[in-house]
């Protein structure tokens, strides 16, 4: 369907938060995704986006520009319309006690954590190198345990450090793959694990299998259409 920019927000950091209105009503489930096309007829393949937020009509996302592809989306005028597919992905349908859930998010894997946690009293994990997304987190009114690798405007360290600081029996995460096997092998195994997955998408409907996700038992998912959220305890992350 056709989605029109209503509202862009650049950070500091190269980060776009874009809002779109949709052609059509939407319903937009908990820990779907959405595929934007690029504008301009350089690129043919579509370019996968976590849903920060959504309405009947309206969905809003933050894109970390890292490439030509996202460059142009980000570049999109107010008013401007692109084709997307919307909503993409199986629900999260798993009943969430927010008072045992712990919350992890690395880097731009924020923008697949930050459903999850609106308008929740949540324990909210929240990771980067130097504090780049310390404009973000103002902009968007949020206040996790922020940790940044140098600590200048958090807790010094990694993410997986400060675990043990939450009482909790799941853990729901997005962040690089590095964070997600940590978070694996540093928590019991009887501890719920939920892994927010970040794969280069192509189609977005299966049929691809370019996103393809392997397991610990040699066995294969697909991102797309088996996830984004996926039992993290089954991903084989080397």
């Amino acid at each position: 369907m056709k989605i029109k920019l209503k509202n862009s927000k650049q950070f500091t950091n190269n980060t776009v938060y874009m809002m779109f209105e949709t052609e059509k009503m939407i319903d937009v489930k908990l820990g779907q995704f959405v595929n934007i096309s690029i504008p301009g007829d350089e690129f043919t393949l579509r370019r996968p986006f976590s849903i920060v937020s959504a309405g009947k009509n309206k969905f809003s996302v933050l894109i970390k520009v890292i490439g030509n592809g996202t460059q142009k989306i980000t570049n999109m005028k107010i008013g401007e319309s692109i084709d997307a597919l919307i909503p993409l992905g199986q629900p999260f349908d798993k009943t969430i006690d927010y008072k045992k859930t712990l919350f992890i998010a690395g880097g731009i894997g924020i923008a697949g954590i930050l459903r999850f946690i609106e308008n929740q009293n949540a324990q909210f994990l929240f990771g980067d190198i130097n504090g780049e997304y310390k404009d973000i987190m103002d902009y968007l009114k949020i206040e996790p345990t922020y940790i940044n690798e140098s600590g200048k405007t958090g807790k010094k360290g990694f993410v997986t450090d400060y675990i043990n600081d939450f009482e909790f029996n799941t853990i729901i995460a997005c962040g690089p793959k590095g964070m997600l096997k940590s978070i694996k092998e540093k928590t019991d195994k009887h501890i719920d694990f939920y892994a927010i997955c970040e794969e280069i998408i192509a189609c977005g409907l299966g049929l691809c299998g370019g996103c393809a996700i392997k397991y610990d038992d040699g066995s294969f998912g697909k991102v797309c259409v088996d996830g984004p959220v996926l039992n993290g305890r089954r991903i084989n992350y080397d």
